[in-house]
């Protein structure tokens, strides 16, 4: 099952951005207002990037997001801050955040406050944090916030009291566990990161957000591993409270049916709309089959397609 490393990313900013501040911009944390509502814009930043550009800087391949953040007290009320994920590829990071700056400055007529998370090295002629411009008397230099996950310290992200700190670490390992054939090594990271978080002593809700996304991002498809991560989780948690197992439990689920029923929909345009309903549905369920899920879960999938 292949991992949707931007998707997770945008979750993971839009879920827990305030612990993420607290961790990469931790001024900003301070001054921002957190019991008021923020506003997310990233549709308008999309909006505004795709008519602006050219189809090389086509934000869809870039993780961006734009969010209007309340402050406690000053002379601004609030403040628009920039977040752009960046892993391997796409072109030089500087010019892209100036790009960006302009045209948010263009829309808003405010400047942006800007961060770059960047989770794999850039080529070695990039300069990341910095751009600059000097032709003819006319100089400009523009610096950002910079946040490499590849560079953490892997003890201070373990032993941090930040939960935040638990998906940077999955993240900064992804290149050591992305192969499907390190299922081994996918389970020791789980463990590893299941059994920080619970020694933070977080409520059951907090601490299961987090462990989705890093069960995403890490991905262990073994079924026999997988199963012996749910029993550990089970000594951890013990038997009187199974919420947490119960939602990541869904959540391999959840995945399960959209991989089967990507399949079967595959299938499906080939073979005709009624057969392709068929073998939608046998698909998904084949699959479901194949991933552990009991009878019950099944039937169940089976009987709210066949009556919808």
């Amino acid at each position: 099952m292949n991992v949707d490393k931007d998707g997770i990313w945008k979750d993971a900013v839009e879920q827990y951005l305030p612990l993420l501040l607290k961790r990469m911009m931790p001024e900003l944390y301070e001054d921002v207002d957190f019991s008021q509502n923020f506003t997310f814009l990233d549709k308008e930043l999309r909006d505004t990037v795709q008519v602006s550009l050219s189809e090389e800087h086509n934000a869809a391949k870039f993780v961006d997001t734009l969010v209007q953040l309340p402050l406690k007290s000053g002379k601004n009320q609030w403040v628009l801050l920039h977040i752009e994920v960046q892993g391997k590829g796409g072109e030089d990071i500087s010019f892209r955040m100036i790009l960006y700056c302009c045209l948010i400055f263009a829309h808003y007529r405010r400047m942006p406050v800007a961060l770059a998370i960047l989770t794999d090295k850039r080529p070695s002629d990039e300069t990341p944090g910095k751009f600059e411009f000097n032709e003819y008397g006319t100089e400009l230099i523009y610096k950002y916030n910079l946040f490499e996950v590849y560079n953490q310290n892997d003890e201070k992200l373990l032993n941090s009291d930040n939960p935040f700190d638990s998906f940077i670490y999955a993240a900064k390992k992804y290149n050591d566990y992305m192969s499907d054939t390190k299922q081994k090594i996918k389970l020791e990271y789980l463990l590893k990161i299941t059994r920080k978080l619970h020694a933070l002593g977080l409520n059951t809700r907090e601490r299961a957000g987090i462990l989705i996304l890093v069960n995403r991002l890490i991905n262990l498809e073994d079924k026999e591993l997988r199963e012996q991560y749910f029993n550990e989780l089970k000594k951890l948690k013990g038997e009187n409270n199974m919420a947490e197992l119960t939602w990541l439990e869904e959540r391999f689920r959840d995945e399960a049916i959209a991989q089967g029923m990507a399949q079967g929909i595959a299938i499906g345009e080939v073979r005709g709309k009624e057969q392709g309903r068929s073998e939608t549905l046998d698909a998904a369920i084949d699959f479901m089959r194949s991933n552990g899920m009991s009878n019950e879960q099944i039937n169940s999938f089976r009987n709210s397609i066949l009556h919808s």
